[in-house]
């Protein structure tokens, strides 16, 4: 299937090799069909029907072509969600970019055999801005996909879906998402309205403290120790902004750096 302006998401799992070690193939099957079947997870095709994902090893890939305004919408709640759930299994974080180009996929049957044909630009660039420019355990858009973004909802790159990061980086702000509150539902994505922070939410947080935390003690004395350091700000910012006490001193994370 051909899709020109395909936009691509590479999401590499970080931590990949160590869950290998300490489960077993089906047993990661499982936490990754966890993932990805998430409620109402069929209401995305319907408001995306061009929206496909693929998981090759430590890397899922997530692509579709974002025509309308409830594209581009639906699309990257479900990327927050998949990266929220991923970063409160207690073992690995994600990091990844975003791009827009050529696609072309398809399974071709030739002399009784089959195999997939797969030529994407998007997926090189994608591939690549991830291998130098993600750093962080953080998903970025690159150029490609912010402007095809403006071409579609010029008001996207200010909602909170989407943060500006000190580098200058766009990424994608799966903190906001990190309960799983915004659910696709008919033609539309519905967000659970609350003016205190549900049991819900408190417990996807503390899920997520708890990743950071291990990551920091595991990571102390080793060069990617600043990927965790990183995701613990960008924890604390979201708790100082969006929790009040008695939560908020709970969930904080103290960090040395």
């Amino acid at each position: 299937v051909y899709g020109p302006d395909t936009t691509l998401a590479f999401i590499d799992i970080l931590g990949f090799k160590k869950l290998l070690a300490e489960k077993t193939l089906p047993q990661i099957v499982g936490i990754i069909q966890d993932i990805l079947i998430f409620d109402n997870s069929e209401d995305y095709i319907k408001m995306i029907p061009t929206l496909k994902n693929k998981l090759i090893s430590d890397s899922f890939v997530v692509y579709a072509q974002l025509t309308e305004q409830i594209h581009v919408t639906a699309f990257f709640i479900y990327l927050s969600t998949i990266i929220g759930r991923i970063h409160r299994l207690g073992k690995v974080v994600t990091r990844g970019y975003v791009s827009t180009d050529d696609h072309y996929s398809n399974d071709i049957e030739h002399h009784n055999s089959k195999y997939q044909l797969w030529i994407s630009k998007a997926w090189v660039e994608a591939y690549n801005g991830e291998k130098k420019h993600s750093n962080h355990p953080r998903v970025i858009l690159g150029k490609s996909t912010i402007n095809h973004l403006k071409g579609i909802d010029k008001t996207f790159m200010t909602l909170e879906h989407l943060k500006r990061d000190s580098d200058g980086y766009w990424f994608i702000n799966y903190m906001t998402h990190i309960s799983g509150n915004y659910q696709p539902n008919g033609n539309t994505i519905v967000a659970e309205a609350s003016t205190a922070p549900s049991q819900k939410l408190i417990k996807s947080l503390r899920e997520h403290k708890k990743t950071i935390i291990s990551g920091l003690e595991d990571a102390i004395e080793q060069e990617y120790a600043s990927k965790y350091y990183w995701l613990a700000n960008y924890h604390n910012a979201y708790i100082n902004e969006k929790i009040m006490p008695p939560y908020k001193q709970d969930l904080l994370i103290e960090t040395i750096k």
